[in-house]
C-alpha cells in the first residue's frame, strides 16, 4: 500500500509538486522547442530512505494499532462455552479452534512486520552506542571544518555554534 509519496521521481510542474519538501524546481528546455518545461527532482538518495523509513515506521504503526484491536479471548471463551454445553464434543474441539488458529496466524503475521522484535537488548544497545560514536565522530569534522572557515574567512562568528550537541 503506497502513502502517495511514490510519484518522487515523476515530473510534474503542478504547484502541490513544487512546494513538497525534497523537490527542487529545475527549468528545463526542451531541445527541439525550446519551451521551458518544469521537473520536479529528488536531490538526494537519503530523502528516498527517509520515505522509505517513514513508510516503514507507518506500516508499523498499523500492524501495532491492528494487534491492539484483535481480541482471542472472546473467541476462546465461546469455544469454551460450546464445549461445555455440549455443542461441540471434545474430540472435535481441535477443528472447532480454527478461527482462533487463523487470528493467530495473522498475529504472527502482524508481528512480523514490526521491525527490532526478534533483536536482543544487548545488540539494540550495541547499534546506539555505535551510532553514538558516529554522530560525535561527525560532530567532530563538523566542528573542525567551522574551526577551519572560521580560521580562513574570518567571519568573526562562529557558523555552526553551539548547535552541534546532541541531547541524550
Amino acid at each position: 500500500m503506497s502513502t502517495g509519496l511514490s510519484g518522487l521521481s515523476r515530473a510534474s510542474g503542478s504547484p502541490e509538486n513544487l512546494s513538497t519538501p525534497g523537490f527542487k524546481a529545475a527549468l528545463k528546455t526542451e531541445s527541439d522547442t525550446n519551451t521551458p518545461v518544469f521537473a520536479a527532482m529528488d536531490h538526494s538518495s537519503s530523502l528516498k530512505k527517509e520515505i522509505d523509513e517513514y513508510e516503514q515506521l507507518n506500516n508499523e504503526a498499523r500492524a501495532l494499532e491492528e494487534l491492539r484491536n484483535m481480541d482471542l479471548l472472546p473467541l476462546l471463551l465461546d469455544l469454551i462455552e460450546n464445549l461445555k454445553a455440549g455443542k461441540i464434543s471434545p474430540k472435535d474441539f481441535d477443528n472447532a479452534t480454527g478461527r482462533i488458529k487463523t487470528r493467530l496466524n495473522k498475529f504472527r503475521s502482524l508481528l512480523n512486520q514490526i521491525e527490532g522484535l526478534d533483536e536482543s537488548t544487548e545488540s539494540r544497545i550495541q547499534k546506539m552506542e555505535e551510532m553514538k560514536k558516529r554522530i560525535g565522530a561527525k560532530q567532530e569534522l563538523l566542528k573542525r571544518f567551522s574551526e577551519e572557515i572560521e580560521a580562513k574567512f574570518g567571519t568573526g562568528r562562529p557558523i555552526a555554534g553551539d548547535k552541534m550537541e546532541i541531547d541524550e
